[in-house]
């Protein structure tokens, strides 16, 4: 099958891995057409290469043509080495939940989040059609810590359904509201921030004299309005994107000093958004948090999952249920 992967390569060797796939009997695909073009045989051997490094972010992952869903990706596997009598391991990764809590956006961090949900709802289906499959779902980490608060505001005075109002001086927010704000994003936060950075500054962050900031703020309010439901001041864009003279490296600003940071300027973004989306992040790397471990399929093995879980045993199960 040919291939429509057409970067060039970076090795110093000069290799091409893809043709010496190929000659190991590797089918070598790069877009959905092709993936599902694969028969679905015993034997049979795939390569996916799908994009030239990390799949797109979303919200806007799913206007790339040709790009297949991570489900569309698992399903297909799963059609191939079910074939194998002596049974079959595979690792599903949902791994871009972990990039939207690095870029502290919402709206990413739920399309991942949803997309993982389909994939878990078409796995536990699986499980219950093969009741001889172990399903095993965990994090390797947990990411971030975002958490939604009540941010400080004037007064607020709700009317109970009882006739009684109550005043109080947070802003509890309407959770469906912003489940809203995240569903009607299109653009990831990176995706409206980092283009604009980009032009606005030259080596060392010196400002870019053909690209001046108060063009930069005004494109920027103008792409966060026109790709969210979100509101954004001059003000507001200004403390994203101005840096103090002389700065050298990448402007962490105030707790973040204390953390390393993966994507400083969606994190800005995400700041000043925050009285719309009341969500708040502890930092912006992994955390020592205890993550859940699930367990379905066979009783004797999925009961084992219970409690507190070491990350071993979890590779001392698979190795039971592969019977070795």
């Amino acid at each position: 099958m040919a291939s429509s992967l057409v970067t060039a390569g970076s090795r110093p060797d000069a290799r091409n891995v893809l043709d010496e796939a190929r000659a190991a009997g590797y089918e070598v695909v790069c877009n959905e057409q092709q993936l599902l073009a694969v028969p679905d045989a015993a034997g049979v051997k795939m390569l996916g290469t799908f994009a030239g490094s990390s799949y797109p972010a979303y919200p806007e992952r799913a206007a790339v043509p040709g790009l297949p869903a991570l489900e569309t990706t698992a399903q297909k596997a799963i059609r191939i080495l079910e074939q194998d009598r002596e049974g079959f391991f595979l690792m599903i990764e949902a791994a871009t939940i972990d990039y939207g809590s690095h870029e502290h956006d919402g709206a990413y961090l739920l399309r991942a989040m949803q997309e993982a949900d389909r994939i878990l709802g078409f796995l536990l289906d699986y499980v219950d059609a093969h009741p001889d499959t172990l399903l095993v779902v965990l994090g390797d980490h947990e990411s971030s810590t975002p958490v939604f608060s009540y941010p400080t505001a004037a007064p607020v005075t709700t009317r109970l359904p009882s006739g009684l109002v109550h005043t109080s001086t947070y802003d509890f927010g309407d959770a469906v509201a912003k489940y809203a704000l995240f569903e009607h994003q299109t653009l990831s936060l990176g995706g409206m921030v980092n283009p604009i950075v980009g032009k606005l500054y030259v080596r060392d962050y010196q400002p870019n004299p053909a690209y001046p900031i108060d063009q930069g703020i005004a494109d920027l309010i103008a792409i966060v309005e026109a790709t969210s439901d979100f509101t954004i001041t001059p003000e507001e864009a200004r403390r994203v994107l101005a840096v103090a003279p002389g700065t050298t490296i990448v402007p962490f600003d105030g707790l973040a000093d204390l953390f390393y940071q993966d994507n400083i300027w969606p994190e800005r973004l995400s700041r000043v958004l925050v009285d719309q989306t009341h969500l708040l992040w502890a930092t912006g790397q992994h955390t020592n948090l205890p993550v859940v471990v699930m367990g379905a399929g066979p009783k004797a093995l999925a009961d084992q999952v219970r409690g507190y879980y070491h990350t071993t045993d979890v590779a001392r199960l698979l190795f039971e249920a592969l019977g070795d």
